[in-house]
């Protein structure tokens, strides 16, 4: 027997297991049920330490990758300070693009009316992005976002200047803990998933690091007390 008989007849024999997995009857296949206690009686990876403000960790951390992070003293300040942040960029128009977010919504936009909320997808001409984080990773700096109609994944992407609302109980310590949240979330997962740091950068260009290539140029993360009702 040569190589490619040998090869042939292993292959056959893995695809020959698939299929007798795929044909047994769906009363020996593991439930959800049946999964979830397997996850929760695995022990837990080693972790690092984070310490007890989760706050000051993300924001030392997401700070490394080129982010901007300020905390503001209530939900209600939120309109009036990202007219002030974006009337400091070279584009006076301030054109706000959103996604169906309620929480967005529910804010005081009526204090900054120089700010123009478009509610759609992002394009990659607009210059201004507002997203609510889903939550967010002391471990390594991360914000979380799920793609949906309250925050299409271009609007995280497409434009020029994102700006993140974040509250602090959404701050979790592990990446394990950004995952169980998005698992007990809703009955299925969403389409896309984004961990998100700084703004796009690449060095594949003469090992020259290009800011907003891939997207964003800048990321600034805005953080408020509580999470928005």
């Amino acid at each position: 027997m040569n190589e490619q008989d040998v090869r042939k007849q292993d292959r056959e024999k893995i695809l020959g297991g698939v299929r007798s997995a795929v044909r047994k009857d769906p009363g020996h296949l593991a439930s959800v049920e049946d999964l979830a206690k397997y996850w929760k009686s695995r022990p837990s990876a080693p972790r690092p330490p984070v310490g007890d403000d989760l706050v000051e960790t993300f924001s030392s951390r997401i700070q490394e990758f080129a982010s901007t992070v300020v905390r503001l003293d209530s939900l209600e300040a939120v309109p009036r300070y990202i007219a002030e942040y974006a009337g400091t960029g070279e584009d006076e128009n301030i054109t706000l693009v959103t996604g169906e977010d309620p929480r967005l919504e529910n804010l005081p936009w009526d204090t900054a009316p120089e700010i123009r909320r478009e509610v759609r997808k992002a394009e990659r001409t607009d210059n201004i992005g507002l997203s609510q984080a889903f939550c967010a990773v002391a471990e390594s700096g991360s914000i979380v976002l799920l793609s949906g109609k309250a925050d299409p994944t271009s609007n995280d992407f497409l434009v020029d200047r994102h700006i993140i609302l974040l509250a602090e109980d959404d701050i979790v310590p592990y990446h394990e803990d950004a995952w169980k949240r998005i698992r007990e979330a809703g009955s299925s997962m969403p389409r896309a998933v984004n961990f998100i740091s700084g703004p796009s950068s690449t060095g594949d260009v003469d090992l020259t690091l290009q800011v907003g290539v891939h997207g964003p140029r800048t990321l600034h993360v805005v953080i408020v007390p509580s999470n928005p009702s």
